[in-house]
């Protein structure tokens, strides 16, 4: 038997026969029943299916405790053929997918359940954000059809060029999308959200208010609007303080800030939603960095070669000890556009960590990687930098097994090379992206201070409930 959804410690599983209905149970080292039962997706653990040879069908019914589990290696590659379930005849259990297809999503059905679909409608919130304006240009670039929808709070932080997407996007907040403005969507690829722990510590309510309440309700329309594919973008932050052992999708999650708290929340109900009718997908991307419109220079890659750009110091405000994985926002965007394109069985209810297992480093190393890249830099420590207790290392073989269309293309070198050149390309101030047009605390504080925004991040002077082109853009403020 091989295995479709690969795990590393056993647990139980149903595995259904091709012509029939037929499950067999197992639980820890032994095949404990064998049951008929109608065939219900919602019941299948870990989305693992197989064929069984001629023979088999009859022995385990006869005899149900011969069958036992074999050694378990870890990870096997993809095409292993290594078995984990051998029966005591001889006989091998082969690797099949499901037969049946899901029902079409969306009103005009489109979306063929086992092999996804060419051509979709795809829904991106947070559309006009530091990953959303790549994510838009990538799915366009793969045919399909993409709405957009964002509250355009970061409108006026555009750095360098902002080329119009051309395509169609409802001006709303996430908290107040409707069922009308889901007509027509087949997937929903879900980034609109309060995006920083220094946001989250400042305003932790509205932080739950944006990232887990209206993710769910969000969820609750997709799913009454026949929407099966609903992508969330989650964090590696969820992991928190995991120490210096390695964590994969399976290790505990100790989320210690709002931003971590809320993500994980949100996993927790979408979860519940998952059924025959509506598959959610949860990607918890490592470290953000690259270069986009929206860039944020917060994050540790970002900031570390904007530091050394503008003052040739690459600045640690830590003993730049914690680990950290860290990912391209394109390859972000990859792992996206896989999931919405993968076969619904394969990633119904799962969770991908996004990133290169070989892309974790220590800060020190990033600073080390920036060092090298931006002329005349050199690494200096803050005063006063401490220990940062949020340190994770974290597999991510997992969505290379099961998403082979997920083909990252980014490292940490090629990476601050980028930012070094765009940095030159389009000018870089010290002030600028220290400031309040690019920092995202600072610039939302701005807009409080001057009125254009509430103390919950919503537009006080309303924006435009229509569904209009981005050539119509409505600026607030």
């Amino acid at each position: 038997m091989i295995a479709l959804g690969y795990k590393k410690e056993p647990i139980t599983r149903y595995f259904r026969t091709p012509a029939r209905s037929d499950y067999f149970e197992l639980d820890g080292e032994d095949v404990t029943r064998f049951r008929e039962k109608p065939v219900d997706g919602d019941g299948l653990i870990n989305r693992a299916f197989f064929i069984l040879e001629p023979g088999v069908l009859e022995h385990m019914e006869a005899d149900t405790t011969s069958w036992k589990r074999g050694p378990w290696n870890g990870w096997p590659p993809i095409s292993s053929s290594q078995s984990i379930v051998t029966p005591r005849s001889g006989n091998e259990w082969i690797r099949s997918g499901i037969s049946s297809c899901s029902r079409n999503s969306g009103p005009r059905a489109r979306l063929p359940g086992k092999h996804g679909s060419k051509r979709m409608r795809i829904l991106v919130t947070g559309h006009h954000g530091y990953i959303g304006s790549i994510l838009v240009e990538l799915l366009s670039a793969a045919g399909h059809e993409v709405v957009g929808m964002d509250s355009q709070l970061y409108d006026e932080c555009t750095f360098g060029e902002d080329i119009p997407s051309g395509i169609s996007s409802i001006h709303r907040d996430v908290r107040e999308l409707s069922c009308s403005d889901l007509e027509g969507i087949d997937a929903i690829a879900h980034l609109a959200g309060v995006c920083n722990d220094p946001l989250g510590d400042l305003l932790p309510q509205t932080t739950f208010d944006i990232n887990h309440t209206a993710t769910v309700r969000l969820a609750d329309l997709a799913k009454a609007s026949g929407i099966h594919r609903f992508v969330f973008s989650s964090s590696c932050s969820v992991y928190g303080a995991a120490g210096q052992e390695w964590i994969d999708e399976r290790s505990e999650v100790n989320p210690i800030t709002p931003y971590a708290a809320s993500k994980w929340n949100a996993e927790c109900d979408l979860r519940r939603l998952a059924g025959s009718h509506f598959s959610p997908v949860f990607l918890r991307s490592a470290t953000a960095y690259g270069f986009s419109p929206r860039i944020r220079f917060d994050l540790v890659l970002n900031n570390l070669t904007a530091h050394a750009f503008t003052s040739g110091k690459v600045l640690l405000k830590s003993d730049g000890m914690p680990w950290r994985p860290i990912v391209h926002i394109e390859d972000i965007s990859r792992a996206f556009l896989a999931a919405i394109e993968a076969p619904i069985d394969v990633v119904h209810n799962e969770v991908f960590n996004v990133g290169i297992t070989t892309e974790n480093y220590r800060i020190r190393e990033i600073a080390q990687i920036v060092e090298e890249t931006v002329p005349g830099s050199c690494v200096e420590y803050a005063a006063g930098a401490g220990p940062d207790t949020r340190t994770y290392r974290v597999d991510c073989s997992k969505i290379s097994h099961l998403l082979p269309n997920f083909k990252p293309q980014w490292t940490a070198h090629r990476g601050a090379r980028e930012l070094y050149e765009k940095y030159c390309q389009y000018g870089l101030l010290l002030e600028d992206f220290e400031g309040a047009r690019y920092q995202r605390l600072a610039y939302l504080q701005s807009l409080i201070a001057r009125g254009a925004i509430d103390g919950d991040l919503r537009w006080i002077v309303p924006i435009s409930r229509a569904e209009t082109s981005t050539a119509q853009s409505i600026r607030i403020g």
